[in-house]
C-alpha cells in the first residue's frame, strides 16, 4: 500500500485542539494493522515528534521504515514564546540535526533521510555532496530531498533515493514532475487534504487560533478559495453522486491520478486510520478522473 503515515501532529503544537493520546493510540493501531512507512522530522514538535515514535515503537521500530527530514534548526529570540525556525544547511547544522533525530528516535541510523527546505545561498549539489558522505559515516542509508520541485536540474535526480514535495487536487502544478519522476525514484506527497480544506469541514470562514497554523496558511485565504472555487465544486458534486466523503474522494482520486507515488496522510484518531485505508480501496469512475485531468490539470 503506498500510504505513508504522517506524523507532525504527535508533535502535539501547531493543529489546534485535538488529544494526542488518541492521536497516539491511533500511530499505534496502524502499526498494528502492518502500516510500516513514516514521515517525520526533526523540527516536528522541535523533537516531540520523533520522541513519540520511539516511544510508541519500542523494538517494533526496526520493522519500519522511517523517513526524517533535517535542515530546520531552531534558535530562541528575547521575549519570544515560541522558537524561531531557520533554514540551515551548513554541514555542522545537518550533522547536529541527524544525531539529534537519531538520539530521538533512538535508532542506529536513519533509513531514508530528506532536506526538508532548499537554502537558495546554498548550491543544493554541495548539500548532495554532504548528504553522501553522512551515508558513508552510516548516519544514513538513503537521502533525498523535499520541496526542490522548481530548483533541481532534472538531470541530477538519480542522485536521489527520495523526493517528497506537495499535491492535492487544488494545488496540483507538480502533477507532471510527479508522473514523470516517481518511475525512477520514490516520491512521496504530502498536503494531500489542502490541511483540512478538502475534508469538507473548514472553509476560509472559519476562524483558527494561534496554536493553529491554519490560521496563517494560504488554503484558508479567501482568494485561495475563490480562485479554486470550480474544483472546490466539481469535487464536492462528485461525492455527493457517489456517496463518499469528501475526503475519501480526494484521497482515491488522487491515489489513482498518481499511480506511482506514495501519499502522506495524517490522523488525529483510529477513525480517521480507517478512513484513509478505505479511500485507497475505493475505486473512483474512470470518467471522473479522465474529466478532472482534461479540465483542471494543466499539461502543456
Amino acid at each position: 500500500m503506498r500510504l505513508i503515515l504522517g506524523t507532525e501532529q504527535l508533535g502535539g503544537v501547531d493543529w489546534g485542539k485535538y488529544s494526542l493520546k488518541e492521536c497516539q493510540k491511533a500511530f499505534s493501531y496502524a502499526i498494528d494493522l502492518g502500516l510500516n512507512k513514516i514521515d517525520t522530522a526533526n523540527i516536528y514538535g522541535l523533537g516531540v515528534a520523533e520522541k513519540s515514535i520511539s516511544k510508541i515503537l519500542g523494538k517494533k521500530i526496526q520493522n519500519v521504515q522511517i523517513i526524517s527530514k533535517i535542515g530546520l534548526s531552531k534558535f530562541k529570540v528575547k521575549n519570544r514564546k515560541r522558537a524561531k525556525i531557520k533554514i540551515d544547511l551548513s554541514k555542522k547544522a545537518l550533522e547536529k540535526n541527524i544525531k539529534s533525530s537519531l538520539k530521538n528516535l533512538n535508532v542506529d541510523y536513519l533509513n531514508t533521510c530528506l532536506i526538508h527546505w532548499p537554502d537558495n545561498n546554498i548550491d543544493y549539489l554541495e548539500t548532495i555532496e554532504l548528504m553522501k558522505n553522512f551515508k558513508k559515516i552510516g548516519y544514513i542509508k538513503n537521502f533525498g530531498f523535499s520541496n526542490y520541485e522548481t530548483i533541481i536540474n532534472k538531470s541530477h535526480i538519480n542522485q536521489l533515493k527520495h523526493f517528497q514535495l506537495k499535491f492535492n487536487l487544488l494545488t496540483n502544478k507538480n502533477y507532471k514532475f510527479i508522473n514523470e519522476f516517481s518511475k525512477k525514484i520514490d516520491v512521496s506527497i504530502y498536503g494531500i487534504l489542502a490541511h483540512g480544506l478538502l475534508t469538507g469541514k473548514y472553509s476560509s470562514n472559519n476562524k483558527f487560533n494561534i496554536n493553529d497554523r491554519r490560521h496563517r496558511l494560504k488554503e484558508f485565504n479567501k482568494k485561495f478559495e475563490t480562485k479554486n472555487k470550480k474544483k472546490i465544486l466539481f469535487l464536492r458534486k462528485c461525492a455527493d453522486e457517489l456517496d463518499l466523503p469528501l475526503s475519501t474522494l480526494c484521497i482515491a482520486i488522487t491515489y489513482q491520478l498518481l499511480p506511482k507515488a506514495n501519499l502522506i496522510i495524517g490522523f488525529k484518531n483510529i477513525n480517521q486510520i480507517k478512513q484513509n485505508i478505505e479511500s485507497f480501496q475505493i475505486k473512483v469512475p474512470k470518467e471522473i478522473i479522465s474529466e478532472y485531468r482534461k479540465t483542471f490539470i494543466n499539461l502543456s
